[in-house]
């Protein structure tokens, strides 16, 4: 949620059995931290945000009339930017779960959540006021976190698991960097088109088209931020059609082109 380091930050190691479920968890606290805005690219985790501070203000990149504040939150999946102002101090935790983690986590069907920022309290109800709660109440980092790993393992291991023709959609999808078709992903997995396409929303809140342009554009970032190759190079090489679309997907999904990033 930061673009330079916190005064306080934490980020353990995963637990085991939760990695298929998060992408990493953090601890931050900058009480002194001025206000500041971020443009959070699109990205394929979901962030949960358990907010001890002020609210942060909230709105979609190509909606800014539509600011709201959040305190402790989840945002469904969306192909394009958003941008996130802190009003000043910050004392969180945030945790980015998989796709597979928020399914279990929230247990619902992740479109219901699809570019949305959504109340705890309003998904998981008392369930969700109570950890918020709890955790600050905690005495300090280890404490909260090993009350937060409870809590995760609580509601993950027995929440609904993805149907394996969705895995096997995800992970080809990521190990080709985005590149893989659907309709062949369809006949590899021996189901249509339609039925992939209905399954992957359902489980993973986007059709498996915007996943894929979301890991094209992650891919390409990366590269980007390496620096080793020019804009056209990694155009061709993530999978773009030229330059001019690489430029176009950055502005969406980024807010702002891939020279100025």
């Amino acid at each position: 949620m930061r673009d330079q380091p916190a005064a306080d930050e934490t980020c353990p190691p995963l637990p085991n059995d939760l990695r298929p479920f998060l992408v990493r968890w953090a601890g931050f606290a900058d009480m002194a931290a001025p206000p500041f805005t971020h443009r959070m690219p699109a990205t394929t985790f979901l962030p949960l945000i358990i907010n001890f501070a002020d609210p942060y203000l909230i709105h979609a990149g190509h909606k800014p009339d539509t600011q709201a504040a959040h305190h402790t939150f989840t945002a469904g999946l969306i192909d394009r930017f958003t941008v996130v102002r802190s009003l000043g101090p910050v004392h969180c935790v945030q945790v980015d779960f998989t796709p597979a983690g928020a399914r279990a986590f929230f247990r619902v069907p992740l479109t219901e959540i699809t570019g949305h920022v959504v109340s705890l309290g309003d998904l998981l109800g008392q369930d969700g006021r109570d950890i918020v709660e709890r955790l600050a109440l905690c005495g300090g980092w280890p404490e909260r976190f090993r009350i937060l790993e409870q809590f995760l393992r609580r509601r993950i291991l027995p929440g609904p698991t993805q149907s394996a023709a969705v895995l096997a959609a995800v992970r080809e999808i990521e190990t080709s960097g985005g590149k893989a078709r659907i309709s062949g992903l369809a006949r590899q997995l021996d189901i249509s088109r339609a039925h992939l396409t209905r399954r992957f929303s359902a489980e993973v809140g986007i059709g498996p088209k915007a996943y894929a342009r979301i890991v094209r554009f992650e891919n390409a970032l990366r590269h980007l931020q390496d620096g080793s190759d020019t804009v056209a190079a990694i155009a061709h090489e993530t999978g773009f059609a030229d330059q001019a679309h690489l430029t176009r997907e950055f502005g969406r999904m980024a807010g702002t082109t891939p020279v100025r990033l």
